[in-house]
């Protein structure tokens, strides 16, 4: 609701501020528009919106976290995608609210590695001062030695080469 005894100044200014906020909410996607087209003051808009979209919220940060616990590498997929993969995820669940760790992040990682990744999975759960990136790295080294034509495979016995990192910048 408009505020009364404002001075005309006062007035116009919330005018504008009131439509920019309506314009900034109704431009949320197309279906939800429809829902809340009628609404023009957003003192009242702001309520029917999050009603309305609580339990999705809710729904989402349940998905979210089941996405990242369930985190497993796909048949054919690269480190560098995997390792993309779940630092996407984890910062949807940044977004919604959720406090993912760098180290949940690694164990959900590690956890999911299978195959020719098995190695660098025990090597990992040993060395639990390794960052995501370092990971990646070790990742990529066992990937190269394992797709290159020329060497055979090589087993990946060093994983102290990488000096830790404080935490995820995620």
């Amino acid at each position: 609701m408009k505020p009364e005894g404002l001075s005309e100044k006062a007035a116009s200014e919330w005018e504008q501020k009131n439509s920019d906020a309506v314009a900034i909410i109704l431009a949320l996607s197309d279906e939800q528009v429809i829902q809340f087209a009628a609404e023009h003051n957003a003192k009242i808009l702001i309520p029917k919106i999050k009603s309305a979209f609580t339990v999705h919220v809710g729904n989402l940060k349940i998905d979210s976290c089941n996405e990242l616990k369930n985190l497993q590498m796909k048949t054919k997929e690269s480190a560098n995608v995997h390792i993309a993969r779940a630092v996407r995820i984890t910062a949807k669940c940044h977004s919604l609210g959720l406090d993912v760790s760098s180290w949940k992040l690694i164990f959900y990682n590690v956890r999911g590695l299978k195959g020719k990744f098995a190695k660098v999975r025990d090597i990992s759960k040993t060395h639990h001062d390794k960052s995501i990136y370092e990971i990646l790295e070790i990742l990529r080294e066992e990937e190269a030695c394992y797709n290159s034509p020329t060497s055979p495979r090589a087993e990946v016995t060093n994983a102290g080469v990488f000096i830790p990192e404080k935490e995820i910048p995620v």
